[in-house]
């Protein structure tokens, strides 16, 4: 079997290459996964959620009005990366951007005792990233929370089409 030159080459140059591309493929795949695309989303949900907690801060009315509530959260939408949802500090929802989302909902909230004006926890859940930031006011009485969610269902979408790019072409 390995008596020609042809059949050498093969087995030991062809053979590993072939197995080795692939697996560096994948390598490389999952490491922009966990270590480039999923920390950028949650530091663009955190930067977008510390945005809007500075905007309505000087605002009380966005946390005082459900139709100005909305008016914002549909007017930021189209700027944002994620959906926004203003929260009471029950969990109550006051708007969103996400349409499906009701008048009644309630929403589980994290612990965020001990975080101040700017300080933002990024949790996931489930097939979502979300970010929490309570908002204070200019006299440090705290107002509500913003949430951002973003669904990683499309981050696996786009990582699936690298991935295809990486073996097939």
């Amino acid at each position: 079997m390995f008596h020609s030159l042809r059949n050498r080459l093969i087995f030991s140059h062809i053979l590993p290459a072939l197995l080795i591309i692939p697996l560096m493929g994948a390598a490389m795949v999952y490491i922009l996964e966990t270590r480039l695309l999923l920390p950028m989303i949650y530091q663009n949900l955190a930067r977008e959620a510390s945005l809007m907690a500075e905007m309505t801060r000087t605002q009380p009315i966005f946390w005082q009005n459900r139709i100005a509530a909305q008016a914002l959260a549909n007017g930021v939408s189209p700027y944002l990366n994620g959906k926004v949802s203003l929260l009471t500090l029950d969990g109550r929802l006051l708007a969103s951007s996400d349409q499906t989302a009701s008048d009644t909902q309630r929403v589980e909230l994290p612990d965020l005792t001990g975080y101040s004006q700017g300080e933002v926890l990024p949790l996931q859940n489930g097939p979502q990233a979300e970010a929490f930031t309570p908002v204070y006011d200019l006299n440090g009485h705290r107002l509500g929370i913003i949430r951002m969610t973003t669904k990683l269902v499309s981050v696996s979408d786009q990582v699936y089409q690298l991935r295809y790019l990486l073996y097939f072409v």
